[in-house]
């Protein structure tokens, strides 16, 4: 670098001015000098380029003899996200990925090439995880299909080969007409992957229990509201990840009129949520319930002012049901949990013919001994924020959300 920066101050000198009370003579010895300078680093300036294209080259081809050195020897799996949610996916994308990832790993016996990711360290697999920082391998193949993953159970796994995975959801809801989707026709098989999604997902990071009280049935809400990250535009392109508040409501009742209740006991109540205003849900889903009659029995809710990303999830297992949104966080969580014995959740919504409304048409309700779909209408407004419809007609296929219009 010396080199370089004596370069660009002789440039400097040059073409520098000098005051205009200087005498001719002055004048004349000082374009002499410059003129030296600027000649001077030019020719010293110059030679300096093919020198470093020639240490370039040397580097590659040193790079090059010892390439079998230096490549990873056997074949792994890594996940792929599109550039889109590179930029935009946030924790619950990258888990799933990453679960998805670790079912074909074990179930074809390939090694995880592991990115670490923003909050992967709140969970265990980020200590389990030991194949990780910058590898070589000497070809690289993105798995575009179902039938390519399955041959998996066919390559030979003692070649350089980093075979990625493309991202996919963990609930699929596709209609088979629709085309243009960014995913591919594969699921992972959570019922057979519980248990090792369970340990894997076992938060490692400090963390505050929530009280449940004993003998008391208990229900999470995971309102997803957006905080200060979604606003209403984002909620008409996701309508399932972000649903109206009469949906978590409507099904919230449902749960305490279904047979699924106890007879006796209490009930325990925790609102989950991203909102800026926590006190606010609370209060929504408090005059909601006020006047419900659950036969004398007592509704105990709850809800945590400070609550952190680690304490949720660290909780949300915890609970007898959950009520969700269509949520790549908290539905691997839900699966892996030992305690959880209903899972409610949005799959379908549809939107009238003049786009002012947007409804969530239907819902999933999963129990351990039945898997049942409900229609409803939990409508909302729809807001476009300008954008023209087949824009979000488009972005609905692309993401291979189910959507009808009515």
């Amino acid at each position: 670098m010396a080199p370089f920066k004596l370069s660009v101050q002789a440039f400097q000198h040059t073409f520098s001015r000098w005051p205009v009370t200087r005498s001719v003579d002055e004048k004349i010895v000082e374009i002499l000098k410059k003129t030296f300078f600027l000649t001077a680093s030019t020719i010293g300036f110059f030679p300096a380029i093919p020198i470093a294209l020639a240490g370039m080259a040397a580097k590659w081809i040193d790079f090059g003899l010892h390439m079998d050195q230096l490549v990873h020897k056997g074949s792994a799996i890594g996940s792929h996200l599109p550039l889109i949610l590179k930029l935009s996916s946030r924790l619950g994308d990258r888990t799933v990925a990453y679960l998805n990832t670790k079912y074909v790993a074990e179930k074809y016996d390939l090694p995880v090439y592991f990115l670490p990711f923003k909050g992967c360290e709140n969970f265990k697999f980020s200590q389990e995880e030991t194949f990780t920082g910058a590898q070589y391998f000497k070809k690289i193949v993105h798995l575009k299909s179902a039938e390519e993953i399955k041959n998996l159970a066919y390559v030979d796994k003692t070649e350089s080969v980093l075979y990625q995975l493309p991202f996919f959801v963990h609930t699929r809801n596709l209609k088979e007409e629709t085309f243009g989707c960014s995913y591919i026709n594969y699921e992972t098989d959570w019922a057979s992957f519980r248990e090792r999604v369970g340990d894997l997902l076992t938060v490692i990071k400090p963390h505050i229990l929530i009280n449940i009280p004993e003998n008391a049935y208990s229900i999470a809400l995971h309102i997803r509201d957006g905080g200060d990250y979604d606003d209403d535009k984002t909620k008409t392109l996701h309508p399932l990840k972000l649903p109206p508040m009469n949906f978590y409501l409507g099904e919230l009742k449902r749960v305490l009129m279904s047979d699924q209740l106890p007879l006796e006991g209490s009930v325990f109540i925790h609102i989950f949520t991203d909102a800026l205003e926590p006190q606010k849900v609370y209060d929504e889903v408090q005059e909601s319930l006020s006047g419900f009659d659950l036969h004398g029995r007592e509704i105990k809710l709850s809800y945590c002012e400070q609550a952190s990303l680690t304490d949720d999830i660290a909780n949300m297992s915890r609970f007898q049901c959950m009520i969700r949104a269509d949520s790549n966080l908290s539905g691997p969580i839900v699966e892996g949990s030992k305690t959880v014995q209903m899972d409610i959740f949005p799959t379908h919504f549809k939107i009238d013919a003049e786009w002012k409304e947007i409804s969530i048409s239907r819902v999933r309700i999963v129990t351990h001994q039945d898997v049942a779909n409900v229609e409803t209408d939990y409508p909302k407004k729809v807001v476009t924020g300008g954008l023209p419809r087949w824009f979000f007609q488009k972005f609905h296929d692309y993401y291979g959300v189910i959507r009808s219009e009515s």
